[in-house]
């Protein structure tokens, strides 16, 4: 698949390419394996080194233990 920016003119010095409304990534998708592929047997998912920076450098998301009673 070849993208092509446009509308670049002579100060670009980088081809970076941005996307609008998932048209290239399907982000649930993405998550979902992020989950399944990093998920501990306690719950907990650790965090891929790339997307670290992202989140403040945290190394681990853990579950919390906060039950609610639905009263329906």
């Amino acid at each position: 698949m070849a993208i092509m920016a446009t509308g670049c003119l002579d100060f670009c010095q980088s081809p970076v390419i941005h996307t609008l409304n998932n048209t290239a990534i399907a982000t649930p998708r993405i998550l979902i394996a992020i989950l399944e592929n990093h998920q501990n047997t306690d719950g907990s998912v650790i965090i891929p080194t790339a997307l670290r920076p992202y989140l403040g450098g945290q190394e681990i998301l853990e579950p919390t233990n906060n039950k609610t009673q639905n009263n329906f």
